[in-house]
């Protein structure tokens, strides 16, 4: 890895060259100045980079050794590069060196000029802005700035005193970003300034302890491993869409995040990516993602509730593990599979529907969840694992499928507060291994029962226009008027009642929820009740619900 220390002179003809040639090329002139000192730099940094993420039990113990080792092989490199530009910038950019000595209030040797770069570096900006960027400058005081040209790539870095870092050039953002690694926690917020940055190495902002916020642009593709990792400072994470992954351990223990949009832009979400932040609360999900990678928001203990876009098919290994405070899980029918301890230690979770398309539930999936009461397992299951719902002390009810042939060991066990078993199948049909603590061979199972239906309903406020009621009829569909999820069989609807009794003749609910508003109907708000009825169907129970919704007439 080559860091070059860079005055105003030396951007401004970075930037001069740049116009003319790739930026390739013009690194590339730089870089055999001193070979050694690059391929000794290399040779410390690449096994790191290329080391698959340690496993969940020894992740904790890597950042040391990363924290102890850079600071020394920068100490090295530091005189090299300072010394540098003295060889290198006459012969390249000349002409351009003249420029600002013209505006200086005093002649200054080559050498002190490079001696104190940071002075030197605004003086001029300051003094004499000739250009848009020389205001910018002058207005920001860059305090640190430089070159990486790591892997033959160019990314250029600008550290105002402000904290704001911008970075600019071509490739992928290298972990070691600064030659001055003391300058890493004067950084605050990163603004990416060039298209042609695609995306972030791995820990490649590893444990900026200050940095507080961060706008990731779509032109950058991934995000690396740990490339967040013990940025304790860190609020606020925008995600552009056209990002397409978040590697292992992204934002582990990001302890200040308190909310994240990922866009379905994103298709790989890699294990532990939001590990251990205790203060989020918000999460949007792309819908294109799997959680298959495991322990994605493992120590989220903040989190109160969380929605699973339809389009998502598997929730991982321990994705929920240890969220404490989650209330409410919404799952779509896209979803077949729930990993091994998905929702262990959901302390707080009292219910949560599992739809049929769930054909799997592995082992200890709701383990420790101690406020569920009552579980419907999904018709789509052949098996109840082992440990699935162990220590649930105040599960109440269950309700099993009659597809469900075995109930493995230790799979109620525990569960101090259960005393309703309801079987769909035969008495002969299901298989039950005891485990000797507290299982559901201690109690009387009711056998050919079908399920508890599911079905949710609630009422809406629609509005209909009075103008329009003068002339004609106006209808409302039924989704305009009640929410309705996790019908089981066909589903009807029957008027009840209006608020007004007079005007009940102004008011029809056909059988499939259109509701019909008649014309001359007057102006003000109506409060209507009506019956929605599931059949069921041969697993599930029939249900009837009474339901109200409000229409404004205005």
């Amino acid at each position: 890895m080559k860091h070059l220390k860079i005055t105003s002179v030396m951007l401004s003809a970075v930037m001069c060259v740049s116009m003319f040639a790739t930026p390739v090329s013009v690194f590339a002139d730089e870089t055999p100045a001193d070979p050694e000192t690059q391929t000794e730099a290399a040779e410390k940094q690449e096994p790191e980079a290329t080391e698959k993420p340690a496993p969940k039990e020894t992740k904790k113990e890597e950042p040391e050794e990363t924290v102890k080792e850079e600071p020394e092989a920068e100490e090295k490199k530091e005189p090299e590069q300072t010394a540098e530009p003295a060889e290198t910038e006459p012969s390249e950019s000349e002409p351009e060196a003249k420029e600002p000595s013209e505006t200086k209030p005093s002649e200054e040797t080559e050498e002190s000029a490079q001696t104190e770069e940071p002075e030197e570096a605004a003086a001029p900006e300051e003094t004499a802005p000739q250009t848009e960027e020389d205001n910018r400058k002058a207005a920001d005081k860059i305090i640190y700035s430089g070159i990486n040209t790591y892997g033959g790539i160019a990314v250029i870095y600008e550290l105002d005193d402000k904290g704001k870092l911008t970075l600019k050039g071509e490739g992928v953002v290298p972990r070691n970003l600064f030659g001055d690694e003391t300058y890493v926690d004067q950084v605050k917020s990163i603004v990416f300034a060039s298209s042609k940055l695609t995306g972030l190495a791995n820990e490649c902002f590893y444990e900026f302890k200050n940095l507080k916020s961060i706008k990731i642009p779509g032109y950058i593709k991934s995000i690396g491993n740990y490339a967040f990792r013990y940025c304790e400072s860190l609020e606020t994470v925008e995600l552009a869409n056209g990002i397409q992954s978040i590697g292992y351990s992204a934002f582990e223990s990001c302890v200040s995040l308190k909310s994240i949009s990922i866009p379905d832009s994103v298709t790989f979400i890699d294990g532990y990516a939001f590990y251990e932040c205790k203060k989020l609360t918000s999460v949007k999900l792309s819908k294109n993602a799997d959680l298959n990678g495991g322990g994605v928001f493992t120590g989220c203990s903040a989190l109160t509730k969380i929605s699973i876009p339809s389009g998502i098919k598997t929730i991982g290994f321990n994705t929920f593990y240890d969220c404490e405070k989650l209330t409410s899980v919404s799952i779509p029918d896209t979803v077949t599979l729930i990993g091994r301890n998905a929702f262990t230690h959901c302390a707080a979770l009292k219910n949560i529907y599992l739809p049929d398309s769930i054909n799997s539930i592995e082992q200890g999936a709701f383990e420790y969840c101690v406020s569920l009461e009552s579980i419907t397992l999904p018709a789509g299951i052949d098996h109840i694992s082992a440990d699935t719902f162990a220590e649930c002390k105040s599960l109440k009810k269950v309700d099993i499928p009659k597809n469900v042939k075995a109930v493995y060991v230790r799979a109620f066990s525990g569960c101090s507060s259960l005393e309703e078993v309801n079987y769909g199948g035969a008495e002969g049909d299901l298989t039950i291994e005891k485990s000797g603590n507290q299982d559901i061979t201690r109690l009387t199972i009711n056998y050919g029962v079908k399920s508890t239906n599911p079905m949710a309903a609630s009422g809406k406020t629609a509005k209909v226009k009075y103008k329009k009621l003068r002339k004609k009829n106006q209808k409302l569909s039924r989704s305009g008027v009640i929410n309705l999820s996790h019908a089981k069989g066909k589903v009807t609807y029957k008027l009840v009642s209006v608020s007004k009794k007079k005007f009940k003749k102004y008011f029809k609910i056909a059988s499939n929820g259109v509701v019909t508003v008649k014309k001359k109907l007057k102006k003000g708000t109506y409060t209507i009740k009506c019956k929605v009825s599931d059949a069921g169907t041969d697993d599930y129970k029939s249900l009837t619900r009474t339901v109200t919704f409000k229409i404004k007439v205005k």
